[in-house]
């Protein structure tokens, strides 16, 4: 059964669905609930964002933002081609960002990150130029 639609999700379908995993509950037979988000994507998929920047390109840092929505857990990925800081910021509504952790490093650094939050905007950045950089977030349910 598809819950989503082109023009979005398809409420009627949910409904149905619902009905049946009652009927289901009450009759003793399994089944299987699929919750989904505004778009119709499971709410226990992953999501991700990510981005890069080549040192010959970078003026002016690098900024990845992700909407994790309800999933609480997260994985920033980051890698520095050279010294930089990694500033994680949070939010709650995409526009006012609120300083989450920070850390400097005086060489190239590649790590993971990871944390939890209710907020549901993260973004990882980094004012540092002239220097290769790469973030990849990921967020889920656990």
């Amino acid at each position: 059964m598809t819950l989503g639609s082109k023009s979005g999700v398809d409420y009627d379908l949910i409904k149905q669905a619902a009905k049946e995993a009652l009927n289901d509950l009450i009759t003793g037979n399994d089944f299987k609930v699929i919750i989904v988000d505004t778009l119709g994507n499971p709410i226990f998929a992953p999501v991700r964002s990510q981005g890069s920047i080549e040192a010959a390109s970078n003026t002016s840092g690098l900024i990845v933002s992700l909407n994790k929505s309800h999933r609480r857990f997260v994985d920033i990925y980051y890698k520095f081609g050279d010294a930089a800081t990694l500033y994680v910021e949070v939010s709650y509504d995409g526009v006012d960002w609120r300083p989450y952790y920070s850390v400097s490093f005086t060489s190239a650094k590649e790590d993971i990150y990871s944390f939890e939050t209710a907020y549901p905007y993260v973004r990882a950045r980094t004012t540092t130029t002239g220097i290769d950089v790469e973030f990849e977030i990921v967020a889920s349910t656990g």
